[in-house]
Order: C-alpha cells, then structure tokens, then sequence
C-alpha cells in the first residue's frame, strides 16, 4: 500500500469514529425521551394527525427528507403516514420574504 493511501486511510478511520462518538452520548442520554416523543407521534397519528414539518436553511432539506419518509416509507408493508415539509411551497416561502423586505423598505 502506497503511504499516501495509508495517511488517507487512516484519516477517514479516525474521522469516522468521531462521527459514531459525537451524537453516542446525546441518545445514550436522551434515549427515553426520544422514545417517549415516537409515543406520542403514534398516537397523533393513529387519532388523525399529520406530520408537518419545516426548517430553515439546510434543515429545510432535512425536513423534505423527514416528510418524504413517512409518506413513502423504505420498509416495504408499512403504510404511509400523512407527513408534509412547510418548505416545499418555495413560491410562498419566497414571496413571503419578498414581501415582508418590500414593507420593510417601504415603512
């Protein structure tokens, strides 16, 4: 193995142990609450409840994501539960700012 090959692969080993040792300690820590939250979502749904979820940014996609597994789940046979991300209406996201930085200017 070339050295070069070696030093990179011995980044991308510690670089990736620190990626599993970073969030260990959160849900070792929170794991009942976490637990306790997946409650209470199952029940909203089972009452008629949707999913809506929405963020800023980056967890804008993330919230995509999130909407997107929950109304077309990877685990073949479980059903589809009714999730949508606030931020996929990127007209009134959009215009919404668009606007409120009009008013702004305008006083």
């Amino acid at each position: 193995m070339a050295p070069e090959t070696e030093e990179l692969e011995n980044v991308v080993a510690v670089r990736f142990a620190r990626s599993i040792a970073v969030p260990e300690p959160f849900f070792a820590a929170e794991a009942g609450r976490i637990a306790e939250a997946c409650w209470d979502m199952a029940r909203r749904f089972h009452a008629g409840g949707r999913l809506l979820a929405f963020g800023n940014g980056a967890c804008a996609t993330d919230a995509q994501h999130v909407a997107v597994e929950f109304v077309h789940p990877v685990i073949v046979g479980k059903r589809a539960l009714p999730a949508l991300a606030l931020t996929n209406d990127s007209a009134a996201l959009s215009g919404k700012a668009n606007f409120a930085r009009q008013v702004a200017v305008l006083g």
